[in-house]
């Protein structure tokens, strides 16, 4: 899709359905606007599914999550001496 935006974002703020998937076209309008209130069947679930993507990939939550069960792993080894 060239020269295309595509925003996804969680309605209310607060990370949970309903999600709006935008598309704006290479100047900048608006060209598609979908909620997941208005879907049902797959195409909800894909939209649910970007914006987990989308999310995750912004705050960068894997290489923390990795580095929490890294820390906490390491807790549990010093305390049973394993």
């Amino acid at each position: 899709m060239p020269d295309a935006t595509i925003q996804i974002f969680s309605k209310d703020g607060d990370g949970r359905h309903p999600f709006i998937l935008e598309i704006y076209n290479g100047s900048g309008e608006l060209s598609v606007q979908v909620s997941s209130q208005e879907v049902g069947g797959d195409l909800f679930d894909t939209i649910a599914y970007l914006y987990e993507y989308a999310h995750e990939s912004a705050t960068n939550a894997d290489p923390l999550l990795d580095s929490l069960i890294e820390v906490l792993q390491q807790e549990d080894q010093d305390l049973t001496g394993d």
